[in-house]
């Protein structure tokens, strides 16, 4: 997608008590607090905010809130389509709250910008009351107009055919996609970079990333088709990717450390034959002790 700015929020004081699906991790330290390096995860999600300000020309920074470990996850409660901005209800009940910030940004009079008045805002809370959808189970590819929806512990088929009503619309085909273990599509499958016919993504290689693509693929049309970058290393496997309106560069964030993952990143690169991409490797160990992915800390907006 095209991007040319983003909003991002500042982690909690009580990030230690997030949601983690690493549980035997923590029974080895001696307290949460333990779990998580705050000072070390701040220091990650600077560096992290830091290049979205280079490449991106505004950056709105939410502050954090003590009551919500997980709201640095903007990815969750929020969702940007074209111009439409769903506003999700989560699958975690102890995340709901935090949607009451991106009501701020888009309602008061004392925060929006006129950027964020020219979109269309779907508050799920009033569409439906059993709903629920994350954004981590969202994978919009602007290409082919198709956003895939993964039907999880967290999304469901009323949430998933709540956005089909609105999207249809305008042109987007929403897509189920069955993710049969773990936290979130986007857990398994992200956008990568996408040429003349094809479109890559990045597909964590094991059994559940590959049945992930296999749906997708099925998808493929006439004028893309999709092709998978087999991830070897599951903690690579989730990448931010946007052209930038800002540079008019396609900025790829990837984590850094591993290196068989790099290597495949940096071949598709170049047989992609697209110009002025930009890899850009960073490190972001602590907030992945909550299941936290790249894509989870950023909403992106054209």
């Amino acid at each position: 997608m095209k991007a040319s700015r983003g909003i991002i929020r500042k982690i909690s004081p009580n990030v230690h008590h997030g949601i983690s699906s690493k549980h035997d991790h923590m029974k080895d330290c001696s307290s949460s607090e333990d779990f998580i390096n705050k000072h070390k995860a701040e220091k990650e999600h600077q560096e992290y905010v830091s290049i979205l300000k280079t490449h991106l020309e505004e950056v709105i920074e939410l502050e954090s809130d003590e009551r919500y470990p997980d709201c640095v996850f903007v990815e969750d409660p929020i969702v940007v389509v074209d111009h439409v901005v769903f506003l999700n209800r989560m699958g975690a009940l102890s995340r709901r709250g935090e949607i009451d910030a991106f009501r701020e940004v888009f309602l008061s009079s004392k925060i929006s910008n006129s950027w964020t008045r020219n979109y269309t805002l779907v508050d799920m809370y009033e569409k439906s009351e059993t709903a629920t959808v994350d954004g981590g189970d969202c994978c919009a590819i602007y290409e082919t107009k198709h956003l895939f929806m993964g039907i999880s512990s967290r999304t469901n088929m009323e949430g998933i055919l709540l956005y089909e009503k609105v999207l249809s619309e305008l042109g987007w085909k929403v897509i189920p996609v069955k993710v049969k273990q773990g936290l979130h599509l986007k857990s398994f499958v992200t956008y990568f970079l996408s040429s003349s016919a094809e479109i890559l993504l990045t597909v964590n290689d094991d059994e559940i990333g590959r049945d992930i693509f296999s749906q997708i693929q099925s998808h493929s049309n006439e004028k893309f088709t999709y092709r998978a970058l087999f991830v070897p290393e599951e903690e690579a496997c989730n990448v931010v990717s946007f052209k930038s309106l800002k540079t008019n560069k396609h900025v790829i964030i990837y984590k850094s450390g591993y290196h068989q993952s790099e290597i495949i990143f940096k071949n598709a690169m170049n047989e992609s034959q697209v110009f002025n991409v930009e890899l850009i490797p960073i490190e972001y160990d602590e907030l992945a002790k909550l299941d936290g992915c790249l894509t989870c800390c950023c909403v992106l907006f054209q």
